[in-house]
């Protein structure tokens, strides 16, 4: 048995073996003969007449030519290893804002600049109103009418007039209006207050309460000196507070004068949540009120109000 299946074994491996030549013999006999390869350019003319080849003996054509293009490289700009040095104190001198003039009157380019300083923002107006016009004679009448910057919102509205007596028959009345929460007012808040409570923005840069006729009444100036306000740019700022002032005599009795600024005051402070004093930071109380409204038959109303 065990050489029978030797046998078998054996017999398996021969017949594999030649099925696997018998295949590749025949896979091999069928390929075709590869041509070798052959140089067309050293055949002869005999050669091509017998095997029936034609030699192409067209011209041909010549190559177009390229076109010419006409490039003009820019020379290169170096560029400096180091940063520019620029001279901060060249620069400021240079950049100095020269001063606004607004017909006639004098006013720093500073427009609401909110910076403390001793004096107050009311003087400063008050000051630049008294300046005379350019080429205007000294003796005019105080009586005056100043047109406000040319802004849309003071083409819409009504001229101003400023009818102020001179420095020395005048008397003023001041309230103030201060934060309560926070530290300053909004600017767009103050704007908007201003406009609810029927201030114009005209002469010197402030903001007037005008009567029917224009005439103002009463007027509003920014805490802080130069006291001015720019309505294209007062909505990206923010003001330490307000200075609410009558001058007296006014287009209107004292007494009037004051229950319109006291009520201005009250209208302004409820929408902007701030709070009432006066010039010299008390609380305005009821009985602060009636002290002030008592002095406006006197000549103490400017030491009574706290300026003069």
């Amino acid at each position: 048995m065990p050489e029978l299946r030797i046998i078998l074994l054996v017999a398996g491996v021969l017949f594999v073996a030649a099925l696997v030549g018998y295949e590749w013999w025949r896979s091999r006999g069928a390929r075709p003969a590869a041509l070798p390869p052959r140089d067309y350019d050293n055949v002869s003319s005999r050669d091509l007449e017998s095997g029936g080849l034609v030699r192409d003996e067209s011209p041909r054509p010549a190559p177009a030519p390229l076109p010419e293009i006409n490039f003009s490289r820019e020379a290169r700009v170096s560029v400096a290893d180091s940063l520019p040095v620029i001279d901060i104190d060249s620069v400021q001198r240079s950049s100095k804002p020269p001063e606004r003039a607004s017909d006639g009157i004098a006013v720093s380019d500073d427009v609401a600049v909110d910076r403390p300083t001793d004096a107050t923002s009311t003087q400063a107006i008050l000051r630049a109103h008294d300046e005379p016009y350019i080429g205007q004679d000294d003796d005019v009448s105080e009586a005056r009418v100043i047109l406000g910057a040319a802004t849309e919102a003071d083409a819409r509205g009504p001229q101003i007039v400023l009818q102020w007596a001179n420095e020395a028959e005048r008397r003023i009345v001041t309230l103030r209006v201060l934060p309560r929460g926070e530290p300053r007012f909004p600017g767009r808040a103050l704007r908007q207050a201003f406009a609810s409570a029927g201030f114009w923005h005209g002469p010197l840069d402030i903001f007037h309460l005008p009567d029917p006729d224009g005439r103002v009444i009463l007027s509003v100036a920014a805490l802080a000196q130069p006291g001015t306000f720019d309505p294209s740019i007062m909505d990206s700022q923010r003001f330490s507070g307000l200075n609410l002032f009558a001058v007296l005599p006014g287009p209107i009795p004292e007494r009037e004068a004051f229950e319109e600024l006291v009520h201005a005051a009250r209208q302004i402070a409820e929408r902007l949540d701030g709070q009432i004093t006066d010039q010299h930071g008390e609380e305005l109380t009821p009985e602060r009120i009636a002290r002030l409204r008592q002095s406006l038959s006197g000549p103490a109303i400017a030491r009574a109000a706290g300026e003069s």
